[in-house]
């Protein structure tokens, strides 16, 4: 799916400055830039604190299954050893934090009732990233199973947060309410272009699908 030209509204990943110096120089393994930037995609959408992403989560990303392969633990291993990223067990599920003070303070405990601030970072602070995909579906639609929440990561790869939170707002108001009818809208999307939000709601009035369209939507989910 092409990204470019990106939209004024374009999503942000903070770096950490201290990330970057140690990613780019010219001894820096690919596999280990990949697996550092993805995860610090994941853990720009944590709701922890300190920002941490399970391990679980980044074994069902496309992107590093794809790169890393059956290398992924030994990739994961050296991004740890060079400092970048703490390890931790606690509460039985393997989470990575990002190394920072906070991190180290808490001694691995990660509390997700509390969101860390990206000012420790050693970045400038950006704004409040979009809707969560994973809460706006467990909100809007039902139960987030492992295998919708593995179909939901790899849609993240090619759409932004807010982008699957409006199929998803479409969905409910259409009253249509699956992750079978929000993916042929996101393939819709992929095939003909995301149409702007305001635009979108300017035309219809709302999320409202003409019903001529609306049931060739539903069609497409039955038959996937």
């Amino acid at each position: 799916m092409k990204h470019f030209p990106l939209a004024d509204d374009y999503g942000v990943t903070s770096v950490p400055n201290a990330v970057l110096e140690s990613l780019l120089n010219p001894d820096a393994d690919v596999h280990q830039i990949t697996f550092a930037l993805r995860t610090l995609w994941w853990m720009e959408r944590s709701t922890t604190f300190p920002k941490s992403v399970t391990v679980a989560d980044l074994r069902t990303d496309r992107a590093l299954i794809t790169c890393l392969g059956p290398n992924f633990n030994t990739v994961m291993d050296a991004a740890c050893g060079l400092g970048m990223f703490l390890r931790t067990g606690m509460g039985g599920t393997e989470r990575l934090l990002l190394n920072t003070v906070s991190a180290a303070r808490s001694g691995g405990v990660v509390d997700e009732r509390r969101v860390e601030s990206t000012v420790g970072w050693d970045s400038v602070a950006s704004p409040p990233g979009p809707a969560d995909a994973f809460r706006a579906y467990e909100q809007n639609i039902g139960p987030l199973t492992p295998m919708i929440r593995e179909s939901i990561g790899q849609s993240l790869q090619d759409f932004t947060d807010a982008q699957i939170t409006q199929a998803i707002r479409i969905a409910v108001e259409n009253d249509a309410r699956s992750w079978a009818f929000i993916k042929a809208v996101l393939r819709k999307w992929n095939s003909e272009g995301i149409p702007d939000e305001r635009e979108s709601r300017a035309d219809t009035g709302g999320s409202r699908i003409p019903e001529t369209e609306l049931r060739r939507y539903l069609e497409r989910a039955r038959t996937q």
